[in-house]
């Protein structure tokens, strides 16, 4: 289900979902909660929540530092994985012109397919 969701859907309108989903399970959920308990609302309790989302909130955005920064991390050991690869098909490419002709045929027949728009277009 998840990779039909990843291959349907765009990274925004998932995003949008996602985030649109939660905002509305916590509208509902306050608007339920307050109807259910309505002594709730004006108490004396305010004050303590108001210290613990404060918390939560602080614990949050640790946690959500050290996402960015480890995904962060592994973009960039991803762009230089990728970089020399293609360095590497540049030099066989480059090594291949003093290949005979049936085998600089064979190293070009393997490497067309990375050389098409459609693979750079897709952003592979």
């Amino acid at each position: 289900m998840i990779l039909w969701l990843l291959n349907t859907f765009s990274t925004f309108t998932l995003g949008i979902l996602l985030v649109g989903g939660f905002v509305a399970l916590a509208v509902f959920g306050s608007l339920a909660a307050r109807r259910r308990f309505p002594h709730l609302a004006g108490g004396e309790h305010n004050e303590m929540v108001g210290v613990a989302l404060g918390m939560f909130g602080a614990i949050y955005g640790i946690i959500l530092a050290f996402v960015v920064v480890t995904l962060w991390t592994q973009l960039e050991s991803t762009q230089t994985v990728v970089a020399t690869e293609a360095t590497d098909l540049a030099l066989v490419v480059r090594s291949a012109e003093t290949f005979p002709p049936a085998e600089r045929a064979r190293v070009e027949q393997a490497v067309a397919p990375t050389s098409t728009p459609s693979w750079r277009s897709s952003g592979r």
